[in-house]
């Protein structure tokens, strides 16, 4: 069995690492591809094959062309897509992967629906899902007006997008400002805008004050496959942010909040559904937002007993997948990489910087003796790049490159 996964130059390269290892338990042959070959998850000796391709960001369609191409040279099925950008790629181009050739793609409506915030909000309140107070803002007068109306803290986010890519919780009307001036600084010229990410228009939503749970899911058109929820113990930004400390759950009301909205979206493949708790005792999920792709704790779900790689592989061949494992409740997996060095400079309290260095000492983490290389080579990126290597944007990857 053979397989194409897909990476690039961030964060979610820790998700294609997690995908490479989990398929190759599995025992599948893995090429991983990427427009930069010296991503971590490279590093790998679980890697069989590695593909240089076009940026999904800048060459959406030469990206989907080359990996068909690949596969088809290779023998290879099945191509597993790990990042929005790819996914996206892969959905315009679901005509040129013919019969032969597999992805586990979701609808391309629904994709494009988790991308808009707005609209994955409006469809959550249909379903009878908890959502915070939203509202579009295009100033910071306006964002000043919404949240004397909502009282702080505050959200602020992108209204179209996901992650946490241009996010920030505002605690004071000083923050408001800051927020808006980068964004004139960074973005007032030509704000960037594709089928991902849009950083022109900014939404703010009321802050729903409690740890993020997630409920990670592989579905067949909507229905279901296998699950895991998880919590955030800790994030970054020490805020709110993505996950690098996370423990497995079991959730049976995010479960069926989860798998309500994944329903209503007919939604195939990987996604991820994520909300935060009501903080007035009754512990309502709010849902806050849906990934629709492999999640940043991927490797967290796989350790946890459900090799969602390898079963979205097969759901893409028509294999068969049997029954869904039993989750193992209570695991912890860290993400000390390269997280920890911004998590000491940030002022983030010592006991929680203990938990994260604690990946250090044998804890479930990315850390293998049986696969180092990844591991070192996260440390010479985050050593060398400094404050840079915690930026999780996307479009980072595309610096030298930038889209038109």
């Amino acid at each position: 069995m053979k397989a194409i996964v897909t990476t690039y130059r961030t964060g979610g390269d820790r998700i294609a690492l997690a995908a490479v290892r989990a398929l190759a338990r599995a025992g599948w042959q893995v090429t991983l591809a990427s427009d930069d070959l010296t991503t971590p998850a490279f590093r790998s000796r679980h890697v069989t094959a590695r593909l240089q391709v076009p940026s999904p960001i800048t060459d959406p369609t030469g990206h989907a062309r080359a990996l068909v191409q690949a596969a088809r040279d290779s023998g290879i099925r099945v191509i597993l897509p790990t990042d929005d950008y790819a996914v996206l790629a892969l959905v315009h181009a679901r005509a040129e992967l013919g019969d032969q050739l597999r992805a586990p793609l979701p609808p391309a409506g629904a994709l494009d629906l988790t991308h808009d915030k707005t609209a994955t909000l409006e469809l959550a309140a249909r379903t009878g899902l908890a959502i915070p107070p939203s509202f579009p803002v295009d100033t910071a007068a306006a964002a000043q007006m919404r949240a004397a109306g909502t009282g702080f803290p505050v959200v602020l986010k992108l209204a179209r997008g996901n992650g946490a890519v241009g996010l920030k919780i505002a605690h004071e009307p000083s923050d408001i400002d800051r927020y808006f001036d980068d964004r004139a600084r960074e973005h007032a010229d030509n704000p960037h805008r594709d089928g991902v990410f849009d950083f022109s228009q900014v939404v703010l939503q009321g802050y729903v004050g409690s740890e993020t749970h997630d409920f990670s899911a592989l579905c067949d058109r909507g229905r279901v496959l296998a699950a895991v929820t998880t919590r955030r113990a800790l994030t970054f930004p020490h805020d709110g942010g993505i996950g690098i400390l996370v423990e497995t759950t079991r959730d049976p009301a995010l479960e069926a909040a989860g798998a309500r909205l994944l329903e209503a979206l007919n939604w195939h493949g990987p996604a991820q559904v994520e909300f935060r708790r009501a903080p007035d005792g009754s512990g309502a999920p709010f849902l806050i937002e849906v990934n629709g792709r492999f999640w940043g704790s991927l490797a967290a779900s796989v350790a946890a007993g459900v090799n969602f790689p390898d079963m979205a592989c097969r759901l893409a061949l028509g294999q068969p997948i049997g029954p869904a494992p039993q989750v193992r409740v209570g695991l912890r997996y860290r993400y000390p990489l390269p997280f920890l060095f911004e998590y000491a400079r940030s002022g983030a309290p010592w006991r929680d910087i203990w938990q994260l260095a604690q990946a250090f000492l044998g804890a479930r983490s990315d850390l293998r003796l049986s696969d180092p290389a990844p591991a070192l080579a996260q440390i010479r990126q985050a050593l060398a790049a400094g404050q840079d290597a915690t930026n999780l944007s996307p479009l980072a990857a595309t610096a030298d490159h930038p889209p038109d």
